[in-house]
């Protein structure tokens, strides 16, 4: 033959065995940016440095873009959070029949997700406690009174609801009362959103007789989401 049937170049390797077979290699140039090369462990991928696979020491990993992030353990979700929060008061206060009063602070939060996370739900954690007394005797009042606490959220402004209420019946008790919620909301991305968290405490309508109640100490609340 007057030439190799297959000709040498910059992106195959040949050789020839000692039993006299011709075998061929695929011959890699430098990795670069965006492109397959050599490293020590064989070959190699990067990828453009805005994101998406992103070659490291140990392998592979997405970069940090859509909430996904390389860390010491490998890769994790990037998770948003922001926590609001009330100190406690000892307001003794008489509680009044039907006549819920607001104690301590109005909690709130608002915020929004980046364009580029991704997060279906954002959990929301509302939390507050206190301690009262019914003590009705002192008061002229009758067994069946009662005091009630509630917990309320406001989300976006529509509205405040009651996610939790606790009561406390009988004449001459105390006790501490916690009030505890879980809320899952959409939050999409680009969009803000405001939640708010309240407590209010206040007699009960079971009878006319007033007051019904003291509270002695309000412990205080917290408000938090996370993503």
């Amino acid at each position: 033959m007057a030439s190799p049937c297959t000709q040498d170049s910059n992106s195959v390797a040949l050789t020839e065995t000692t039993d006299g077979k011709l075998e061929a290699d695929v011959r890699l140039q430098p990795l670069t940016t965006g492109s397959l090369g050599e490293d020590t462990n064989g070959i190699g991928v990067t990828f453009a440095p805005d994101g998406g696979i992103h070659g490291t020491a140990t392998g592979a990993a997405l970069k940090l873009v859509q909430g996904l992030y390389i860390g010491t353990e490998g890769l994790v979700k990037v998770n948003g959070y922001a926590v609001s929060s009330s100190p406690g008061s000892s307001p003794n206060a008489n509680l009044v029949r039907g006549s819920n009063v607001q104690y301590g602070n109005t909690l709130t939060l608002n915020g929004s997700l980046a364009s580029n996370q991704i997060a279906s739900y954002v959990m929301t954690h509302a939390r507050w406690r206190g301690f009262w007394a019914t003590n009705l005797t002192a008061f002229g009042g009758l067994t069946l009174d009662r005091v009630d606490a509630y917990l309320q959220l406001n989300v976006d402004g529509g509205g405040w609801n009651t996610v939790d209420i606790a009561s406390l019946t009988r004449a001459d008790q105390g006790g501490t009362f916690e009030l505890d919620y879980w809320y899952p909301f959409v939050m999409a991305n680009g969009t803000a959103h405001t939640i708010q968290s309240r407590l209010l405490v206040g007699g009960g309508t079971v009878t006319a007789s007033n007051p019904q109640g003291i509270i002695e100490s309000e412990f205080g609340g917290v408000l938090e989401w996370l993503y």
